[in-house]
C-alpha cells in the first residue's frame, strides 16, 4: 500500500487548506504529530483516497507512539476500513509491528469499544500475522483472545492460521500454534487438504519434525481426494521432503502411509513418469 500522508508537509484541514512544511520547523516532529496537535478529533477522522485513516498511516509506518495519540483524541476511527477492506490493526499484524499492537491491545477505551460493536478481534488479523510468521504477534493476539486459534477462525479458502503458516515455511509459529491447539494439525481447508500437506508440497522438510513430535498422526491423514502425503511430494517434486518421509516412515514404522496407491489408483512410480521425475528411484518409487 503507498504511504497516505507525506512524511514532509500534510495538508492542514481548514479552510485555507495550506500545508505544514516540516522541513522548516525549527524542531523535529512527525506529521502525524503535528497534525493531530493542531486539529485534534477532525484530523484522526479524515480520510485520503485509498480510504486511509491517519491511523492507518501510524500502523504502515510502525509509529507506536503516534498510534497512542490517536487513540487518546479519538479510538473510533481506527476501527474504519480502507478501500481494499483493511483495518489499521490489519496492517499492523500484516507489517509486523508488535508494539503498535501492543498499543491497541493495552488501550481500554479501544478494546471496550471492540468489545461493544464487534465482540472479538477480527480473526483477519490473527490469520495475516501467522501467515506472514510474526510469532510475536501471534503470542500477543492469542493472549488477549484465546478463541482466535479455534477451529472454525479461518480465511476464505477454509485455512487456519496453521495452514498458513505452514504454506510460507514459518517453524516457529507452526510449532506454537500446535502447541496451543494440536487439532489444528487434523483440520482440512476448502480444499481438502491439512496443514501438514502444504510442507509436502513446498518442501520445507525441517517443519515435519514439528509434526512429527507435536502431532504424528497428522502423518496417517490422506487429502480429501484420497492422496498420501507422499504423493503430494512426488507430484510437487519435492524430493528432499520425500526422502525425509521415507526416513521416518521407516523409522517410526508407518511404511503404509506412502502409498500404494493415489485417488486413481497410480503408484508413485506411475506419478514419477508422469512428473518426469524418471530419475527418483525405484526403490523408494516402489516400495
Amino acid at each position: 500500500m503507498e504511504a497516505s500522508f507525506s512524511s514532509t508537509e500534510i495538508r492542514s484541514w481548514d479552510n485555507k487548506e495550506s500545508f505544514i512544511n516540516l522541513n522548516e520547523l525549527e524542531t523535529p516532529t512527525s506529521s502525524l504529530h503535528m497534525a493531530a496537535k493542531r486539529h485534534g478529533s477532525e484530523m484522526v477522522e479524515t480520510v485520503n483516497q485509498q480510504g486511509e485513516t491517519p491511523f492507518h498511516e501510524a500502523c504502515k509506518q510502525g509509529k507506536a507512539d503516534e498510534l497512542l495519540l490517536l487513540l487518546d483524541i479519538d479510538p473510533t476511527p481506527s476501527f474504519k476500513l480502507c478501500h481494499q477492506n483493511y483495518s489499521p490493526m490489519f496492517v499492523a499484524c500484516n507489517n509486523g509491528f508488535l508494539d503498535v499492537v501492543k498499543v491497541f491491545l493495552n488501550h481500554q477505551r479501544w478494546l471496550q469499544i471492540l468489545q461493544e460493536r464487534y465482540g472479538s478481534l477480527d480473526p483477519a488479523c490473527f490469520l495475516q500475522a501467522a501467515s506472514r510468521g510474526h510469532l510475536g504477534i501471534v503470542k500477543e493476539l492469542l493472549a488477549k483472545f484465546p478463541t482466535l486459534s479455534n477451529k472454525d477462525n479461518v480465511d476464505d479458502n477454509g485455512n487456519s492460521a496453521l495452514h498458513l503458516a505452514c504454506l510460507s515455511g514459518h517453524s516457529e509459529v507452526v510449532t506454537f500454534l500446535l502447541g496451543v491447539n494440536p487439532d489444528l494439525a487434523v483440520q482440512y481447508n476448502s480444499f481438502g487438504y491439512l496443514a501438514l500437506h502444504f510442507i509436502a508440497m513446498n518442501g520445507k522438510t525441517s517443519i515435519f519434525e514439528d509434526f512429527l513430535q507435536l502431532a504424528p498422526r497428522s502423518f496417517h491423514y490422506r487429502t480429501k481426494n484420497g492422496d498420501p502425503i507422499s504423493f503430494l511430494t512426488v507430484h510437487y517434486n519435492q524430493f528432499g521432503a520425500f526422502l525425509y518421509l521415507v526416513h521416518i516412515f521407516n523409522h517410526h514404522g508407518i511404511l503404509y502411509s506412502l502409498g500404494p496407491l493415489d485417488h486413481d489408483g497410480n503408484t508413485l512410480l506411475h506419478i514419477a513418469v508422469l512428473r518426469g521425475q524418471v530419475q527418483w528411484s525405484p526403490d523408494y518409487l516402489n516400495p
